[in-house]
C-alpha cells in the first residue's frame, strides 16, 4: 500500500508544483533534461542543490512528525542486495526519466496527463522493487531521509546512500 500512497502523493505534487520548476524534484531528471540540452548547467546545478536541501528539510520534518526515527520509511539497500538494488534503481529511474522526457520535453508537452504518467511510473516501480531497493528512484529524497534518520541515532540506512546516487 505504501507504493500507491507514494505514487498518488507524487502525482499530486507534480500537478501542483510543476509550474514552479517544471516538476524538477529529482536530480536524475534534472541531469537528463540538461543532457538533452533543454536546461543550462547553472540551472541544473541550482535545481540539484535545491532538491537536496528540500529533501533534507523534508526528512527532518518527517522525523519531527513521528515518535521515533524507526517510524519513518527510509529507503536502504542491504549489503547482500547491493547489485540488485543498483539495478532496480537504475531501471526504474530510467523509466521515470523516459516518461518525463517524452511527455514534458517533446511534442506531447503541455498535455493534461503528465502528472498521472509520472506518478504511475513511480507507483509501478515502488511496487516492483520497493522490497529490494526501497523504491526511491530519487537520490536527493533518499539521502534526505537517510541523513535525518542518522541524526536521530540510526545510521544503518545512510550506509547505502551511494547506491541511490550511482544508479541513476
Amino acid at each position: 500500500m505504501t507504493c500507491v500512497t507514494i505514487g498518488f502523493m507524487f502525482t499530486a505534487i507534480v500537478f501542483t508544483l510543476a509550474y514552479v520548476s517544471g516538476g524538477h524534484f529529482n536530480p536524475a531528471i534534472s541531469v537528463a533534461v540538461f543532457m538533452t540540452r533543454n536546461m543550462e548547467l547553472i540551472t541544473m546545478l541550482g535545481y540539484i542543490i535545491a532538491q537536496i536541501c528540500a529533501a533534507v528539510a523534508a526528512g527532518f520534518v518527517a522525523m519531527l512528525l513521528q515518535s521515533s526515527g524507526s517510524d519513518i520509511y527510509v529507503p536502504y539497500v542491504e549489503e547482500d542486495y547491493v547489485s540488485k538494488g543498483i539495478f532496480s534503481e537504475l531501471i526504474f529511474t530510467l523509466a521515470i526519466v523516459l516518461v518525463v522526457l517524452n511527455i514534458g520535453y517533446s511534442r506531447q508537452k503541455g498535455n493534461f496527463f503528465y502528472g498521472f504518467a509520472i506518478g504511475m511510473c513511480v507507483t509501478a516501480g515502488s511496487a516492483c522493487v520497493g522490497h529490494v531497493s526501497g523504491g526511491s528512484f530519487n537520490p536527493a529524497a533518499s539521502t534526505g531521509l537517510q541523513l535525518a534518520q542518522c541524526i536521530t541515532g540510526d545510521c544503518e540506512a545512510i550506509k547505502s546512500f551511494w547506491v541511490y546516487w550511482l544508479a541513476p
